[in-house]
């Protein structure tokens, strides 16, 4: 991937100070440029070349000067698996067409056995 505009969440910014800690502590990072931090909105913005910077340095520098960089949500993902495996059941019905592809979303959402 060639270099792209980016926005990440950030939790524990607060005030226009942590905006500016956040900026400082990213601003030499080789891969990020034109940054951006916006504490009401919990976000950094800027270009970033991932092949130069990975994700996981820039948590972890982040992580540093005491903010957090949150990740993809896994309960978003599985919002979205759901809201498909729900358009995959309906699908067949409304357009009386047979489709067993609804049949193996159940096998998704099953929880792994506690141990």
């Amino acid at each position: 991937m060639s270099t792209q505009k980016k926005t990440w969440h950030i939790a524990g910014m607060h005030c226009p100070r942590c905006e500016t800690d956040l900026l400082r502590a990213v601003k030499d990072l080789d891969g990020l440029s034109l940054s951006r931090a916006d504490y009401r909105a919990g976000t950094l913005t800027a270009q970033w070349d991932d092949k130069r910077l990975p994700e996981e340095k820039l948590a972890e520098c982040i992580a540093q000067a005491g903010y957090e960089l949150k990740r993809e949500n896994s309960s978003a993902l599985r919002r979205i698996l759901t809201l498909l495996c729900l358009i995959l059941a309906l699908l067949p019905s409304a357009c009386s067409l047979p489709s067993p592809l609804w049949r193996g979303c159940s096998a998704l959402f099953q929880q792994p056995a506690q141990e």
